[in-house]
């Protein structure tokens, strides 16, 4: 869904779940590692807190019709799935984000899921 869609539900009191930009297409890692959960708009609304209360979660979706079998999938949820945690849970402010350190974080779990036989995408 749009994220304006999801500014308009958040700011007349409903509950939203943030997606990457762009819907729920695999996209590269830096790119999902610059989502901001909650957009300028709903973090202030006449001066008292915003509908950023209303965002109860993050999503790193994948189209089931756009993947072929579970190593695919892998493939196109890791380390995507790195860079939207580091969003939603570590760092929402992008001003305190650091995809330098954020990337020799995820490489070290990238290279624990390749121990593990999960199919996972390079980094870049």
């Amino acid at each position: 869904m749009d994220m304006k869609w999801l500014t308009v539900f958040a700011m007349v009191g409903l509950s939203a779940v943030v997606a990457a930009d762009g819907g729920c297409e695999a996209s590269a890692v830096p790119k999902t590692a610059t989502i901001i959960p909650a957009p300028q708009e709903m973090r202030v609304t006449g001066g008292e807190p915003g509908a950023r209360k209303n965002v109860v979660g993050g999503q790193c979706c994948n189209w089931t019709s756009h993947t072929w079998n579970r190593y695919d999938m892998e493939w196109k949820l890791w380390p995507r799935g790195f860079a939207m945690a580091e969003v939603l849970w570590t760092y929402p402010d992008p001003a305190k984000r650091d995809f330098k350190e954020f990337s020799a974080r995820a490489a070290e779990y990238r290279r624990r899921l390749i121990r593990s036989h999960v199919n996972c995408a390079p980094l870049k």
